[in-house]
């Protein structure tokens, strides 16, 4: 089985880096556990995993977070010929 590569869109990742710069410690564990979950879940078949939104031709998925009561969810693309996900929104409530 292959494993799929996952990229961040530029309009997500730019906020990302700089809401992690910006932040405190906690923030940046809190961004940094965000990065890591997304990028090693979303590597091992995507397509499987999250809930289809035809409406955005995406999935959605929820960040489990350890140490936080925010809910994070992560709206990303799947692109099987490629083997590749693109991350195109990150929402966070509460943190």
């Amino acid at each position: 089985m292959a494993r799929y590569t996952v990229v961040w869109d530029p309009s997500v990742e730019a906020p990302f880096i700089n809401y992690w710069v910006a932040g405190d410690s906690q923030m940046r564990a809190l961004l940094t556990e965000i990065a890591n979950w997304v990028d090693a879940n979303l590597s091992d078949e995507p397509e499987d995993k999250g809930q289809a939104r035809l409406d955005l031709g995406a999935r959605i998925i929820a960040v489990p977070l350890s140490k936080s009561p925010a809910r994070v969810s992560v709206t990303y693309e799947v692109w099987p010929e490629d083997r590749l996900v693109r991350v195109i929104r990150l929402t966070l409530r509460g943190a």
